[in-house]
C-alpha cells in the first residue's frame, strides 16, 4: 500500500523533500552533525541488509567468531567499520569477514583458485 502511493506521487515527495532540505539546512546538519554514529549505524546496517542479508549485529556476532581478525592474513581489525564482507557472488552467501587488502586481493584475482595458485608458486620461486 505504502509503495503504490510513493511510486504514483514519486514526484510530488521529491519536491516536497527537496523544499524541507532547502529551507532546513541549518537545522539537518546539526542533526547530522550531533547523530554521526547514530547515522553510520543505520546506514551501515540498511546496506549489510541489502547486499548481504545480514544485520550489523550479525556482522559484530562474525568479528567476534573471527577473534577480531581477516579470515585470511589473521590481522587484527582496528575497528568493525575496516571489516569487508566477503561473499560468494554466484551463490549469493557470506563468507566470512575480510581486511580490505585481502579483500580486492580477491577480487584482483577474479576469485580464481587456478590464478591464486600460480601467484603463490610464483612468489615461491623467487624466495630462494
Amino acid at each position: 500500500m505504502r509503495q503504490e502511493y510513493y511510486k504514483t506521487h514519486h514526484e510530488k515527495l521529491l519536491r516536497q523533500m527537496r523544499k524541507y532540505n532547502k529551507e532546513n539546512k541549518d537545522k539537518i546538519l546539526k542533526y547530522r552533525q550531533e547523530n554521526k554514529d547514530k547515522i553510520w549505524k543505520y546506514n551501515r546496517n540498511y546496506r549489510l541488509e541489502q547486499a548481504y542479508g545480514i544485520t550489523l549485529e550479525q556482522l559484530n556476532s562474525m568479528i567476534i567468531s573471527q577473534g577480531g581478525a581477516c579470515a585470511i592474513c589473521m590481522e587484527k581489525f582496528k575497528s568493525s567499520r575496516g571489516t569487508h564482507v566477503d561473499h560468494d557472488h554466484k551463490l549469493k552467501r557470506v563468507r566470512q569477514l575480510l581486511c580490505s587488502s585481502c579483500n580486492q586481493g580477491l577480487g584482483y584475482f577474479k576469485e580464481n583458485q587456478l590464478t591464486l595458485q600460480r601467484a603463490i608458486e610464483y612468489l615461491r620461486r623467487w624466495e630462494k
